[in-house]
């Protein structure tokens, strides 16, 4: 297809993550080889774009167009919530005291997601005194490892394998009640899914570039943080500073939903693709704004 508008003279539009993490050798060659026949990129976040740019891709062609997922059924959903429904579901779990702080993590319950590095976590703060109670939503072929681990940390009580759930009212629910999202493991659509109901995200630091463009959207101090991948240490100050020092939760919501509305949503998504056309148009074919 490529090569027959490249003859005919049709402009090509590139839509993909493009690089995830630094390329170079042999594969990236002909990666660039492969995308310089196109006249414009969409991609979903600000690291590909600028190492496109910084390996001779014109800067005008290439546009971020970001990530979405249902935003529009998330925002009615989520402005349907009353405070009532949070107590009761904080109630329902546990968490039903001024010291008392609900996480979330949903994603496949699996040793791969470093779910154990966060089960240590939680057993330092617990021996610290802190009330914590998690809530792993997914299931998992290494659930029932992972549920020994727990008892073996004494963390029966303060870990939930609450399983599938695919409704999205009730997930909306939990990450509105819960005061966190962590995620040690890997990050991606699950920041959308998070932030877009008010609650910060901490999870691991992109140094392995291991990440999914969408954790550009968790911004440290503003909608979450960062701790050290494999670091339980770093972790544990991190959980305790956002839960307890400073709690993220009501100095960041705001913040976390203005992420989500401003550029990781259908209709900026729409803006986008519509500057990417006009940019390979021609004059007489723009498309309004």
């Amino acid at each position: 297809i490529r090569l027959v508008c490249k003859f005919k003279g049709i402009p090509l539009i590139d839509w993909t993550i493009g690089v995830m993490g630094p390329e170079t050798g042999l594969k990236w060659a002909i990666r660039k080889f492969y995308l310089k026949w196109c006249k414009a990129h969409l991609l979903y976040g600000e690291f590909a774009r600028d190492w496109y740019i910084n390996h001779g891709f014109k800067e005008e062609a290439c546009f971020v167009v970001r990530n979405s997922l249902d935003f529009e059924k998330q925002v009615a959903g989520r402005d349907s919530l009353t405070a009532e429904d949070v107590v009761r579901v904080r109630e329902e779990f546990g968490v039903d005291n001024p010291e008392a702080r609900l996480l979330v993590h949903p994603g496949r319950v699996e040793l791969k997601k470093n779910l154990p590095l966060l089960f240590e976590a939680m057993q330092i703060l617990k021996g610290k005194g802190r009330k914590l109670k998690l809530l792993l939503i997914g299931k998992g072929r290494e659930e029932e490892v992972l549920r020994k681990l727990a008892k073996d940390l004494g963390l029966e009580e303060e870990i939930v394998f609450f399983g599938e759930c695919y409704e999205e009212e009730k997930i909306g629910l939990l990450f509105t009640a819960s005061d966190l999202t962590v995620v040690p493991g890997v990050t991606g659509l699950i920041a959308m899914h998070s932030l877009v109901y008010g609650t910060p995200i901490l999870t691991r630091y992109n140094t392995a570039y291991a990440h999914g463009p969408e954790v550009e959207a968790v911004v440290e101090g503003k909608t979450g943080g960062y701790f050290e991948d494999g670091n339980v240490e770093d972790l544990v100050e991190k959980m305790e500073y956002l839960l307890y020092e400073e709690p993220c939760k009501p100095r960041m919501t705001d913040a976390c939903k203005a992420m989500i509305e401003g550029e990781f949503n259908p209709a900026y998504q729409e803006k986008i693709v519509i500057k990417a056309l006009n940019y390979v148009l021609p004059a007489d074919k723009q498309i309004p704004l």
